[in-house]
Order: structure tokens, then C-alpha cells, then sequence
């Protein structure tokens, strides 16, 4: 039997066409953080943990209740839902449509490779190095990082979130864990359950 020309046209594709990589998805997950709606002057960067959900460092976002952040190459603003200091993490919601989530790695171990996506003022950049040891509940690695690339993403095999840049200093810079992300997460939704609950008592009194 004859296979006909669209059949071995699509097994052509799928034989020959190379893998697009996870990395070339998720880099647009990634935006610079503004707490000036007027000057755009960035202060961080921040990434897509959920569809409306944009994590950065606590200190990124400082007291701001709102930030601008880009989106589909357009500035739009975000209200700040949730803060900790002790975690140095923050998440930011926007509306409307928003970026494909990083999901987050599992085994994140000592001599991992890893990558931070951060933002230098309007350019991202990778910028890569080696896990060396945990401490805790944040790890240590090679990558060197600046001003400005706080709430960065780290990255391995640029594919999931292994953790979250919130400081460096010359050849080491430190991250939260992925543990402390998904931590960070629960106690997000813990707080949109007793919302709702709250919501639902003062329409049934």
C-alpha cells in the first residue's frame, strides 16, 4: 500500500525537523521589574511561576502594592498579592493574558549546571555557573550577577526553575531553593482558600 505524500511529509517532519528547546518558550516568561510606572527604571527581574503570577525577590518589590512589568512586549501593571521577607519572594498578578510558567525542577543537587535570566536595565542575558553547596534553605553558585538581576530565575538545562537569585557578590551568588518556592506557593493559595471561605460566610450571613 502506498503511503500518500502528506504521510511521509509529516513523518519527514517529525524525523528531520529539529527539537525545539523548552528555553526558547520560557525566555519570553521572563520580565524586567519597574517600581516607577513613569520612568521605568528597572530594579529587578521577575518570571511567570503561574499563568497571572509573577515571582520576584521581596526586595525587589520593597512596599510597593503595584509594579510594572512587561508582557507581551507591553508595560502593564501588577498588583504585588504577596510578600515575605524571610523568604525574600514576592508574587505579583497581572490581568488579562500572561506567559508560559516555569515549572519547577525536582533533585536540585551540588554541581548542577545552572543559568540565571536576568535583566541589565532592557536586556536579558543568561548567565551561567555551577551549584557549590546549600545552605539551609537557599544554595550557592558560580554565576556572577549585578544590580538589577534580583528575582532572576535559575535555570537548569533551561528547561525548569531550580531556584531564585536574591544576591551575589563577585564569583558566588546565592538562591532560594526550589523547596522554598513551592513553599512560598502553598501559603499563596492557603490565602486565596481562606479568601473565598471568608467571602462565602459574609454572603451567607
Amino acid at each position: 500500500m502506498k503511503l500518500s505524500a502528506m504521510v511521509i511529509f509529516a513523518m519527514c517532519f517529525l524525523f528531520f525537523v529539529p527539537e525545539v528547546k523548552a528555553s526558547v518558550y520560557l525566555e519570553d516568561s521572563v520580565t524586567p521589574v519597574y517600581t516607577d510606572d513613569k520612568k521605568h527604571n528597572v530594579v529587578g527581574t521577575g518570571f511567570f511561576i503561574r499563568r497571572h503570577l509573577i515571582m520576584t525577590n521581596k526586595h525587589v518589590v520593597g512596599s510597593a502594592d503595584t509594579v510594572a512589568v512587561r508582557v507581551h512586549g507591553k508595560f502593564v501593571t501588577g498588583k504585588v498579592v504577596l510578600k515575605s521577607i524571610a523568604a525574600d519572594l514576592a508574587l505579583i498578578k497581572i490581568k488579562g493574558r500572561g506567559q508560559r510558567p516555569f515549572p519547577i525542577c525536582k533533585n536540585v543537587k551540588t554541581g548542577d549546571e545552572i543559568e540565571i535570566w536576568a535583566y541589565d536595565n532592557t536586556i536579558m542575558s543568561k548567565k551561567a555557573g555551577v551549584i557549590t553547596y546549600f545552605w539551609i534553605t537557599d544554595f550557592y553558585s558560580t554565576v556572577v550577577s549585578y544590580g538589577g538581576n534580583s528575582g532572576s530565575p535559575t535555570v537548569r538545562d533551561g528547561k525548569c526553575l531550580a531556584g531564585v537569585l536574591w544576591g551575589g557578590a563577585k564569583a558566588m551568588s546565592a538562591h532560594v531553593t526550589a523547596y522554598k518556592v513551592r513553599r512560598f506557593l502553598a501559603r499563596y493559595d492557603q490565602v486565596l482558600k481562606k479568601g473565598r471561605e471568608d467571602l462565602r460566610k459574609k454572603r451567607n450571613k
